[in-house]
């Protein structure tokens, strides 16, 4: 005899139909997606957000450091194709390799105006060298600890950092890549006359980081030690050590770029801005289109720029890197003119400030 299910009332109980399955498997489905899509959009919006906040601190941050020391930070040579050497001898002083700004020869003055530095090709549309990752980290956070001969006496005396503080904070940096260190702080035995105390109040000023370090938005990094490249040796071509393999980095760990560039004495177009192609360039200048922030016509403040702070966004890559970074940081290949198409959604979500 067959039993048949039955409710209280005594009527046969209806089970779900495989249709009515597949459709609610369909819409929790869609519903599931709809979540994803928007947790993805508010953490993408999330990290657009402190980008944005981070580069416009280390932007107000420059600004600071341009009025209390009156010129702004140098910009190291760490991306020069040709003399990539960070740290060179300056007399009895240590001095991080940078353009000179203040008396440049016509050497860095070429370059700085985009002249004899590799100019963006079509297969790299955004690549320009007159950029540095080590600025921010040396000049505005007082992160430069490679140990330095400073021909004192003793070998404890040879260990002491470049900018005169061991961590984060410095003495008073110069232009030409020194730093202004009290005699007593290289020499604690100085005699204790009061000439000597007078110089130490005189210059002994310590300064704290300019940029807040907390790792909310930047935070100091230690880059790898590999040694590899002449711009993380010394000038006698020694391996100095992951102490200068330092770098202010956003949330992803990518290196925030601080960028500076000379505008050229007469301007017959836009073109004479020579401004690196990432920071600001004329509409449609290289073949595709151009963000109105960037574009020289449309942002005014271009015009007047000489440096420049650069984030890499949400997507973690600028549009510029070798091929393999960029699909790393992209989490997708491309090959042939894909690559180019990669490179402008790399690029269109970088944050830039501009200052003069």
């Amino acid at each position: 005899m067959r039993n048949t299910a039955s409710n209280n009332s005594g009527k046969p109980r209806r089970g779900f139909t495989l249709v009515e399955v597949l459709f609610s498997v369909l819409i929790m489905g869609v519903l599931i997606g709809l979540l994803y899509v928007g947790y993805r959009s508010s953490k993408t919006f999330a990290s657009s957000a402190a980008d944005k906040t981070a580069v416009s601190d280390i932007k107000v941050a420059v600004s600071n450091f341009n009025k209390e020391f009156g010129f702004l930070p140098p910009l190291v040579r760490d991306r020069n194709p040709t003399t990539r050497v960070s740290i060179a001898a300056a007399g009895d002083k240590a001095k991080i390799a940078v353009y000179d700004f203040i008396a440049p020869p016509d050497a860095d003055r070429t370059y700085l105006k985009r002249g004899s530095e590799p100019a963006p090709t079509a297969n790299n549309p955004f690549e320009d060298y007159r950029f540095s990752e080590r600025t921010i980290a040396y000049f505005l956070a007082g992160a430069c600890d490679t140990p330095r001969n400073l021909n004192e006496a003793t070998a404890e005396l040879r260990a002491l950092p470049i900018d005169g503080v061991a961590g984060p904070g410095m003495y008073k940096p110069l232009a030409d890549g020194t730093f202004d260190i009290p005699k007593d702080v290289k020499d604690p035995s100085h005699d204790g006359t009061v000439a000597a105390d007078k110089q130490r109040r005189r210059v002994g000023k310590r300064f704290e980081p300019l940029v807040d370090l907390n790792g909310k938005r930047l935070k100091l990094t230690r880059l790898s030690s590999g040694g590899e490249d002449a711009m993380d040796r010394d000038n006698s071509g020694n391996d100095a050590g992951e102490n200068r393999l330092v770098a202010i980095t956003d949330a992803k760990e990518v290196p925030v770029r601080y960028y500076r560039w000379i505008i050229d004495g007469k301007l017959t177009d836009t073109n004479g801005y020579r401004l690196p192609p990432m920071v600001g360039r004329q509409a449609d200048q290289y073949g595709f289109s151009t963000p109105p922030e960037r574009d020289t016509l449309k942002n005014t403040e271009l015009r007047s720029a000489t440096f420049a702070i650069v984030a890499a966004g949400p997507n973690g890559a600028f549009g510029d890197e070798d091929d393999a970074t960029l699909f790393a940081r992209m989490g997708e290949t491309a090959t042939g003119a894909g690559i180019i198409k990669l490179r402008i959604k790399a690029e269109a979500d970088n944050i830039v400030e501009v200052g003069r």
